[in-house]
């Protein structure tokens, strides 16, 4: 019997060292968005021989910190074309002048691009935000540069851009008369409300028959006129 004791020795000392993780180690992991730590307790064996007790002492603890993973990024949210505020001499902040590239800066990719003729025949770009069916806020380029044509002019005729009165296609006169004065006649059976600052102009117009918003237009009256029949 004496010969098996070194052997039970060794089995007993074989299970302790390749025990589960519980018996082996406390093990703990935290991490936050600033770092990871790793934390491992020490581990102890003990096992019986015949020469008398052998106490085994494996790696002791050990901490480890490294840097965390976690990001966390916020970026300015853009006026989008629905919430564009339409003011005489600018759109969602686009000045008279800007350049396609600085426009689409501002409101994203537009949903279609292109030319249109002007009553005179003049082709100039555009372009166009969709926002409800095919109606929706259009900035139009007329005039010419080395890069490309410059913004003259604009319109919304959709639900969502808004003026700094608060106006939007569909509100009653009684709304605009409020925000933005008395009516006048304009062209093609509709008043107007008008207001001019900065070198635009900006009208919202109102048909005769509903009494309601049916587009709202801004910048340069020299080149948005070109596009409105007497």
């Amino acid at each position: 019997m004496r010969r098996w004791l070194p052997i039970v020795a060794l089995a007993a000392l074989v299970a302790t060292a390749c025990g589960s993780d519980d018996d082996e180690a406390a093990q703990t992991t935290t991490s936050t968005a600033a770092a990871v730590v790793t934390t491992t307790a020490l581990a102890t064996s003990t096992s019986t021989s015949v020469g008398g007790p052998t106490t085994t002492t494996r790696a002791g603890a050990t901490t480890t910190t490294r840097a965390g993973a976690a990001t966390t990024t916020t970026a300015s949210p853009r006026p989008s074309a629905a919430k564009a505020v339409i003011e005489p001499a600018r759109v969602a902040g686009i000045g008279l002048g800007a350049n396609k590239s600085q426009a689409i800066a501002v409101l994203g990719e537009p949903t279609t691009t292109g030319q249109e003729t002007d009553l005179s025949g003049k082709k100039y770009d555009y372009l166009k935000w969709q926002l409800s069916g095919n109606r929706g806020l259009t900035l139009n380029f007329r005039t010419e540069s080395a890069t490309s044509p410059l913004l003259t002019d604009w319109n919304a005729n959709a639900p969502g851009p808004v003026t700094k009165g608060g106006v939007t296609v569909g509100d009653g006169a009684v709304k605009v008369t409020a925000a933005h004065g008395a009516l006048m006649t304009f062209c093609c059976e509709s008043k107007v409300a008008s207001v001019v600052d900065g070198g635009g102009r900006m009208i919202v117009v109102i048909a005769n028959d509903t009494q309601k918003v049916t587009q709202i237009i801004g910048g340069d009256p020299a080149f948005w006129s070109r596009s409105i029949a007497d």
